[in-house]
This record gives C-alpha cells, structure tokens and sequence, in this order.
C-alpha cells in the first residue's frame, strides 16, 4: 500500500525563531535613527549661515536704496543746471519744464526728509517767467542746486556701516 504523505506546510512566523524577528526590527529602528540624527545635524548646520545671509541682503538693499536716491539727486541737480543754462539762452518753456521735471524725480527719493520735500514743493511751485532781467530767476534756480547738493551730502551718504563688505 502507500504511505499516506504529509501535505507540505507553508512556513510560518511561528517557525521562525523569535530572535531573527527582533534583530531585525532593531535594525531598521537604528538605521531609522540614524537617519534622524544626520537629518537634525544637516538641518541645524545648514540653519547658521542663513541669519548671517538675511542680514547682508537687508544691507544691501538699504545700500542699494541710498545708492539709487543719491541717482534721483543728481538727475535732479543736473536738471536744475539745465535750467540754469535755459535761462540764459531764454528757453523759458524748456527751463520751466525741466523744473517739472526735477520736482518729479524728487518725488521719487524714498529718504525724504522735510527738507527734502520743502524744497521739491518749492521748485514744482516756482515758474519761471519771460523777463529782460533774469538774474533774481537764475539765483533761484542755482540755489535750489545749492541746497538740494547740501542735503544729499548732509542725508544721502552711505554709512560706514553699510560698506560693501560685509
């Protein structure tokens, strides 16, 4: 006759020693910490210099803003000596509109002081007239550029502490 045969069995975890088990759910818990661990590092690492950058970008852009008010400035002065020298040769419309002009670029300076903005109001408010004798208009004219060089020497330098190294 024939032997009865025993049906083959799926392996279990029942016949797997419990150790192997244990071994390797030690491993992934170390290999898991670890990566944490390196995560944290990295992340507080790579943290540092970003204060650092955010301080030199906040720099720059205070430097960047003075540098482009000091431009508006001279635009501004060089229009007013072209004012200047439409006076003398009796362009009273084009002298009258480069006043308009600079009094719209002084508009634009964002370190606008009162005396600043004094002085943009009173070139926007002068007009300049056709007349035989020009000089108390060119007084006018030339001292706005006196004042307005006063004042961006006086408000519109960089300070040492906005210097270009750091």
């Amino acid at each position: 006759m024939s032997d009865p045969t025993v049906p083959p069995t799926a392996p279990t975890t029942e016949n797997k020693p419990p150790g192997k088990l244990r071994q390797m759910a030690l491993k992934i818990a170390v290999a898991l910490g670890s990566a944490i661990v390196v995560f944290l590092i990295g992340w507080f690492v790579g943290r540092a210099p970003i204060g650092e950058l955010r301080e030199r970008v906040e720099t720059s852009e205070r430097r960047l803003a003075l540098v482009q008010d000091r431009l508006y400035t001279t635009e501004a002065i060089s229009l007013i000596y072209q004012t200047a020298l439409d006076l003398d040769a009796r362009n009273f419309g084009t002298a009258n509109d480069r006043l308009d002009e600079a009094a719209s670029i002084l508009d634009s300076v964002g370190a606008a002081g009162s005396a600043l903005e004094n002085l943009r109001q009173a070139v926007s408010a002068t007009d300049i007239v056709v007349a035989q004798n020009l000089s108390q208009q060119r007084a006018v004219v030339l001292g706005f550029a006196r004042t307005l060089q006063e004042l961006m020497s006086d408000t519109l330098t960089v300070p040492d502490n906005l210097s270009a190294e750091q």
